[in-house]
């Protein structure tokens, strides 16, 4: 610890007197005796502006003859710089909030000048702590200052990866006359983990697929893009576009998840659909995937179909059923995050992202309501206004995406320019 500097302040009235020598004298021995300096008001109010001593102890000495603005002056200028000190006067506009800033005020009848000695010993080892605590509140606040800067990175980052996410999601539904498609994409953070297509085949077939990456954020995110860009729906042979059918399809996408080293972020389940508007009839298979419902107005049927995870097993077989749609039937496919997207009444905090039943009675109401198919196409907008209205939908556990197809209209072969992607 540094050698004590105590300045000692005075009024034009005051007298030096035995200050010095009694504070000398009674100075704790546990310490090394102070250097002492005698300042006049004017001369202390210039050193103190001057910046210098800056772990100086001042004592202050007050008769009330020096004019009182002059002494709150030099004390705003000693608490802004935090230096400590111990203010002897008995005029309260003067020592008036000095205490809050860490200074002790007496009265000149209430004490000795030896009694003074301890106090200001006592004042120098903590402001050698104050010195410490305030060189660690910098590095803190630079610190803090870094993660800030961090942070705002990571957000603009992350803010783009969502962009270039959702730019390889469809920007449109195929139109069709006889089927409304509608999606609900909700990711619960900037990236998803889930990911979509729906694309026409040929002039009367049109392909779904619905995946979810196994785990949330920027892996699975990742991972969705490798699933876009793997996914084949048909390729050219002599000349002609053969279709795949969906279990090919997901066969496909399976050996391409299985071929990367990496095990722990390759694992997704999925459906992939064809729907032939000629008939109808749409004809499915899944991987690990919650199953797809039909629903009518008196029924809701669960499409089973056999298949594991995709990225686990790579010669793994997958199976796929065909089932027949009449006008006022919808299809609905969706991810896992929906079962958790409706959790029990007043559930506690913990329990909040619990899968529950509660998304198939909203689906059955819905359903009852023939899923009234909006003029602008939308299909899910009450479903969106009732997750929308859940408690904690803010801060939802698991990303949600929902595609439905209504069929609004007898079958018919439309005509249709057909994309070439595969």
């Amino acid at each position: 610890m540094n050698l004590c500097q105590v300045i000692v302040v005075l009024d034009d009235s005051a007298d030096a007197g035995s200050w010095p020598s009694a504070i000398l004298s009674a100075w704790p021995r546990t310490t090394p005796r102070p250097h002492l300096t005698t300042l006049d008001l004017n001369a202390a109010l210039a050193h103190a502006r001057s910046g210098d001593d800056a772990d100086a102890v001042w004592l202050l000495i007050d008769r009330g003859c020096a004019d009182g603005r002059t002494w709150r002056t030099l004390l705003a200028t000693l608490a802004s710089r935090l230096s400590p000190g111990v203010v002897v006067s008995a005029r309260s506009d003067v020592t008036f909030g000095m205490a809050e800033q860490g200074w002790v005020s007496v009265s000149g009848d209430e004490v000795t000048s030896g009694a003074i000695a301890p106090i200001l010993a006592a004042l120098h080892v903590r402001q050698a702590v104050l010195a410490d605590v305030r060189a660690e509140h910098a590095a803190l606040e630079q610190a803090t200052a870094q993660m800030r800067r961090w942070a705002d990175a990571v957000n603009d980052e992350l803010q783009l990866a969502s962009r270039v996410q959702r730019h390889f999601l469809p920007r449109e539904m195929p139109a069709t006359r006889s089927l409304a498609l509608d999606v609900l994409y909700r990711p619960c953070g900037y990236v998803s983990g889930d990911v979509y297509d729906v694309r026409r085949l040929d002039e009367r077939r049109i392909g779904i697929f619905l995946a979810d990456a196994v785990g949330h954020g920027v892996p699975a995110a990742l991972l969705t893009m490798a699933l876009t860009r793997a996914l084949v729906t048909r390729e050219r042979r002599a000349g002609v576009s053969v279709i795949f059918e969906p279990t090919e399809v997901l066969a496909r996408l399976n050996r391409v998840l299985c071929s990367h080293e990496d095990e722990a972020h390759r694992m997704a389940t999925a459906v992939y659909a064809i729907m032939d508007l000629a008939t109808h009839e749409v004809t499915i298979a899944g991987a690990g995937h919650p199953p797809p419902l039909l629903v009518s107005q008196d029924a809701m049927t669960r499409i089973e179909t056999d298949g594991p995870i995709l990225g686990v097993f790579e010669e793994a077989e997958f199976t796929q059923v065909s089932v027949s749609m009449n006008v006022g039937d919808s299809l609905v496919i969706y991810t896992d995050g929906l079962e958790s997207a409706f959790p029990e009444p007043n559930a506690e905090a913990k329990h909040l992202s619990i899968p529950t039943q509660n998304h198939l009675s909203h689906l059955r109401k819905l359903a009852g309501d023939e899923f009234r198919v909006r003029s602008d196409g939308r299909v899910l907008s009450d479903l969106a206004a009732i997750i929308d209205h859940q408690s904690g939908s803010l801060h939802q556990y698991d990303d949600v995406t929902v595609l439905a197809m209504c069929v609004v209209a007898a079958p018919a072969v439309e005509a249709c320019v057909v994309s070439e992607a595969a």
